[in-house]
């Protein structure tokens, strides 16, 4: 084979490499791909609506969320999955639903006693939104679940687990732990959040 042939089948043998890794990429790449953080995560008690039986006490975890989509296409969420982690491995927590529903102002306490107030909470809940995830653009706001288990056993959490399952049943995964959370002022910037208790 003279030098013209072999830089003529090379010629067509990486063009025809190149058509396949153009190929593979493009499918790859319109594919969602959901990627973000949790920026906080509030843990409260209350009683769930449930006629049945007005004593159950519930612990509540209102989680914000704030993600983008890395890739061209756009997608749904249908449904988040929390899984919280307190030294023995991830645990499972109960979606909750109704947020939507709830009283227009959401009052909460942090570990030091100061409290805070929510505007329009039900505004802010995630699945109340019903615009696409697309790329580039963020989506944020709370998502809510529940455990049986008293609000003393989540003391302590090393590391929140959730998982976003969008309308393809694909599994979206987005972990940290509260030292990681970002200041909480921007929480309070994005999520709307107003101090109660007076700045000594």
């Amino acid at each position: 084979m003279d030098y013209e042939s072999l830089i003529a089948w090379l010629v067509i043998f990486i063009g025809g490499i190149a058509g396949w890794v153009k190929f593979i990429w493009e499918r790859i790449s319109i594919i969602p791909k959901i990627k973000g953080q949790i920026i906080n995560v509030i843990i409260s008690i209350g009683k769930p609506r449930d006629p049945r039986d007005q004593s159950r006490v519930l612990t509540f975890f209102h989680v914000y969320l704030y993600f983008t989509n890395t890739r061209r296409s756009k997608v749904h969420i249908l449904d988040y999955e929390l899984e919280v982690d307190t030294g023995n491995g991830y645990e499972r927590m109960k979606r909750g639903y109704g947020a939507q529903y709830s009283q227009a102002t959401m009052d909460f306490e942090d570990k030091q006693g100061v409290k805070y107030e929510i505007s329009d909470y039900p505004q802010k809940v995630l699945y109340v939104q019903t615009n696409p995830i697309e790329y580039g653009i963020p989506l944020h706001g709370f998502v809510l679940f529940a455990s049986e288990k008293p609000k003393s056993k989540f003391n302590n959490v090393k590391r929140y687990k959730v998982t976003c399952v969008d309308a393809f049943k694909r599994r979206h995964k987005i972990t940290s732990s509260p030292d990681k959370f970002p200041p909480f002022l921007q929480f309070q910037d994005l999520a709307g959040i107003k101090r109660i208790t007076p700045d000594k």
